[in-house]
């Protein structure tokens, strides 16, 4: 009867000691970092730096060593049960052209109601143009897409790779907003971006890295503490580039 109670996970996501090659060129070494409910944290780094390597590994997209847990179950290629609390938009929305932005939404949705896709649309602010192909899409136009389908069967963790890119200031600022009002709903973000000014108006804590290293790891207050100091990782966030 004196049985073992199982604690919840304080952690959303664990990432532990994770390593990644691709053939002889090794791009992630050892990187570790957690994220809790409600937070949104900021992956950023330079061109080469890893981040959507690291990314694709937790989404199940590509394979690696080490340890990814999502609420306590690790993740791998055979049991890819935990990305079932997943939402992701990585690299380029997996959109298809031909069709309307609000087709391809249903195409994904899979049992989602109508008045939670109608909610979705409206925070994305893609209502508007919904009825229009896809291919007539600016590039803000089909991230704001993407992340509306990251947004779908209301995933406990959301990853968006530079969902900023391409936006206007007024859709920036719109995206801000809604990534906050997720975080308050006890959503999970991971939001990469190779421009600091991007991440810090949102993020609650920060991630830098690096030619596969994790520079620093912690809340964003602390980063800029460690930056007013000179210590590394301070210059590297302010380059830009695509990511590899």
């Amino acid at each position: 009867m004196g049985g073992k109670m199982l604690e919840k996970t304080a952690s959303l996501l664990s990432v532990k000691a994770v390593n990644k090659n691709f053939g002889n060129r090794k791009v992630l070494f050892d990187v570790s970092f957690n994220i809790e409910p409600g937070r949104i944290v900021g992956l950023i780094g330079p061109n080469w730096a890893g981040k959507t390597t690291i990314m694709k590994s937790i989404a199940g997209l590509t394979g690696y060593q080490g340890t990814i847990e999502i609420d306590g179950q690790k993740v791998s290629k055979t049991h890819t049960a935990p990305l079932k609390k997943v939402g992701s938009l990585i690299e380029t929305p997996g959109i298809y052209p031909y069709m309307s932005g609000y087709s391809n939404l249903k195409l994904y949705a899979q049992g989602t109601s109508a008045e939670n896709l109608g909610k979705i649309m409206e925070q994305t602010m893609i209502t508007e143009f919904a009825n229009r192909k896809a291919k007539k899409y600016s590039l803000g136009m089909k991230q704001r897409l993407g992340v509306a389908i990251a947004m779908l069967d209301n995933p406990e963790l959301i990853i968006l790779d530079e969902p900023m890119n391409g936006l206007d200031p007024q859709s920036v600022h719109s995206m801000r907003a809604l990534l906050r009002s997720l975080a308050d709903q006890g959503v999970s973000v991971l939001i990469s971006s190779h421009i600091l000014s991007e991440l810090e108006l949102v993020a609650d804590d920060l991630v830098v890295v690096n030619h596969g290293h994790i520079l620093f790891n912690g809340t964003k207050t602390d980063f800029f503490a460690s930056q007013s100091h000179g210590e590394e990782g301070s210059s590297i966030v302010l380059r830009t580039g695509n990511d590899s």
